[in-house]
């Protein structure tokens, strides 16, 4: 993800950073996050997120379901 970075992981659970920009805003938030389901044969992670500004000014939440695909000639992978 763009902005983002991770900056703990212990096989279930991760923690990071993301910046973003909106237009004339800028928003930095950091928090946590947690595998809910893993279908390794199919590939595909779903995690849940929290995310607090790190000005205190708002929060947000996130169900992100991800799902992996080798790509050119499995030397990298595509996240859809």
């Amino acid at each position: 993800m763009p902005g983002a970075t991770l900056t703990g992981f212990d096989g279930t659970s991760f923690n990071g950073l993301v910046k973003l920009k909106l237009g004339p805003v800028s928003l930095s938030y950091k928090g946590t996050g947690r595998f809910v389901e893993r279908d390794d044969p199919g590939k595909a992670r779903r995690h849940r997120g929290v995310r607090q500004d790190s000005r205190g000014a708002g929060g947000a939440q996130a169900r992100i379901t991800a799902v992996l695909h080798p790509s050119k000639g499995g030397e990298s992978t595509q996240v859809k």
